[in-house]
């Protein structure tokens, strides 16, 4: 895959992770859902909105429970390394990045977005992330299912850039010298 985020050695810190992300009203829509059953959750949490320019956070008193409206790539990074389970939609980028993480996700596709519905559905008949559909989603049951849902990592895609170039300047060079 090609992500910008990198899988690190960190300790799992957060039980849960949300990353919302996507269009409007589907992105708010999805919020409020979760809004109202984040509080059944027992753990440690961490809510990003995916609204770079909000400046008010829901106010939601319970321990453990973070909100952020957005995080800047590294913070982000290092939030995914450390959550046990992440809750997010099913766009192409976010599946990228949970694959080069190996991270669990319970993935939620946005309505409508057909390529989204695929992804998860393909993903989820792999065995490599659990889904869910947002109508009637129900986040304590899902995070139950995904308890007995066997992840499979999808393999090791890490391509080291490097070396690829190395390869094709040594080729370069030997067709030079044979000319």
């Amino acid at each position: 895959p090609l992500s910008r985020f990198n899988k690190k050695n960190l300790s799992e810190k957060f039980t849960l992770t949300i990353l919302l992300s996507g269009p409007e009203p589907q992105r708010t829509i999805f919020e409020n859902i979760l809004l109202g059953q984040i509080t059944n959750v027992k753990g440690t949490i961490v809510f990003v909105r995916g609204l770079p320019d909000a400046d008010t956070l829901p106010v939601i008193q319970q321990e453990g429970l973070v909100f952020y409206n957005h995080l800047p790539a590294g913070q982000l990074e290092d939030l995914l390394n450390e959550s046990q389970l992440i809750v997010c939609r099913s766009g192409y980028s976010t599946i990228m990045d949970l694959i080069a993480l190996e991270k669990k996700a319970i993935l939620v596709p946005t309505p409508g977005q057909t390529e989204q519905e695929y992804l998860a559905l393909s993903l989820f008949k792999k065995g490599i992330f659990y889904t869910a559909q947002q109508e009637n989603f129900s986040l304590l049951n899902a995070m139950e299912a995904s308890q007995t849902f066997e992840f499979r990592k999808p393999g090791s895609y890490r391509i080291n850039h490097s070396l690829i170039l190395q390869q094709v300047k040594e080729i370069i060079g030997k067709k030079r010298n044979t000319n």
